[in-house]
């Protein structure tokens, strides 16, 4: 199963809470756990991250605002091209 999808990026990008499976493939500048995003190994951790974002909707407002400042400004298609291309010219 993958995680480096185009929903994986659309729900912070949204401004949105992004919880997902915690990533098992390398991705530069990924979500940090906790500030951009929630991840989780099982469905106690899925229930615990859930239960925690509807005790505390503000925390996950702020989550979602700063995962969308991360995600543009680590992944908009600017960012990735730049990325690119600072990797050719090394």
């Amino acid at each position: 199963m993958g995680f480096d999808t185009v929903r994986y990026w659309e729900i912070p990008y949204s401004g949105s809470v992004l919880i997902s499976r915690t990533p098992r493939t390398l991705i530069p500048n990924n979500l940090e756990e906790g500030r951009h995003a929630f991840f989780f190994d099982n469905l106690k951790e899925l229930k615990q991250h859930v239960e925690y974002i509807i005790q505390d909707p503000d925390y996950a407002i702020k989550i979602g605002k700063e995962a969308r400042k991360f995600v543009m400004k680590f992944h908009s298609p600017e960012a990735r091209a730049r990325t690119i291309l600072n990797a050719l010219v090394q």
